[in-house]
């Protein structure tokens, strides 16, 4: 049996999906640790757990890390305010060998690819 937060954590990655859009991404090396910010939106009320989820490791030749911006959305039937409203997440994770070159964050209506900042 999980407790807490471990249960919320185990909840949140069997039934989160795609956020609806992207609005801003940044990539940067900080202590060496590659750390990318998003910033977005969800299409109502209720959506919980925003997190960033490294989907793909690109080839040694285009070195763009694929990253899906994704939250667990309201229970089905749960009465939310139907409106875009604004999502944010954070991942900060080792740095792979041979580094990236670039970040690409895919929502459900876009994507967002950056530069990683030394």
């Amino acid at each position: 049996m999980l407790a807490g937060s471990a249960w919320a954590a185990d909840r949140a990655a069997d039934q989160d999906v795609l956020v609806y859009r992207i609005d801003s991404v940044s990539a940067s090396v900080e202590h060496n640790r590659l750390v990318v910010h998003a910033r977005g939106a969800v299409k109502s009320g209720g959506w919980t757990a925003p997190r960033l989820r490294i989907e793909s490791v690109g080839t040694p030749q285009d070195r763009t890390l694929v990253i899906g911006f994704m939250a667990v959305p309201p229970p089905r039937g749960s009465a939310v305010i139907q409106a875009l409203l604004p999502v944010a997440a954070d991942l900060a994770t080792r740095l792979r060998r041979p580094p990236a070159g670039a970040v690409r964050v895919v929502s459900e209506t876009n994507d967002v690819t950056t530069q990683i900042l030394p």
